[in-house]
């Protein structure tokens, strides 16, 4: 369940930054606001053990200088993608293999800005998802965020 949303002002860099809490008072969702150019960036924020994660992009930088890596394609090798790949690496400390399976289901989809949709969506219902009993699960789809913007492959 999402808590209260704080607001502050930077004058000097003339933007807004907007945290949501969560209500265990931890920061969940933060937007970045430029009031120069009234555009945003958002960022999800998720807790576990992203070592791993680290370690996978070390090891991928490392390999950029080598022949064998994979070349940046728009669609199927992109900031996305890699971005979604080094954090399946990581553990989640809540709803780990759900996690990884919205995750999966990001990198079917070949925009960033539409998995971060269906990543917030998901974000924002899979705590309510996860405790709800037997049967009243399958009237909830926490992925449902996802499909509209899923790249089929026949």
């Amino acid at each position: 369940m999402l808590g209260r949303v704080l607001t502050e002002k930077n004058l000097a860099k003339n933007t807004r930054l907007c945290y949501t809490y969560d209500s265990l008072s931890r920061v969940v969702r933060k937007v970045t606001e430029n009031l120069t150019t009234n555009s945003s960036t958002e960022a999800i924020y998720f807790e576990g053990d992203f070592t791993k994660s680290i370690e996978y992009i070390n090891k991928l930088v490392n390999s950029l200088t080598s022949d064998n890596n994979k070349q940046y394609n728009l669609l199927f090798n992109n900031c996305l993608q890699v971005s979604v790949e080094a954090l399946m690496e990581g553990t989640f400390d809540k709803y780990d293999s759900e996690y990884k399976i919205a995750l999966s289901y990001a990198l079917s989809v070949s925009t960033p800005n539409a998995a971060y949709v269906g990543m917030s969506q998901f974000d924002a219902m899979i705590d309510n998802h996860m405790k709800k009993n037997g049967f009243l699960k399958y009237f909830s789809d926490p992925y449902f965020g996802f499909k509209p913007y899923i790249i089929r492959q026949d």
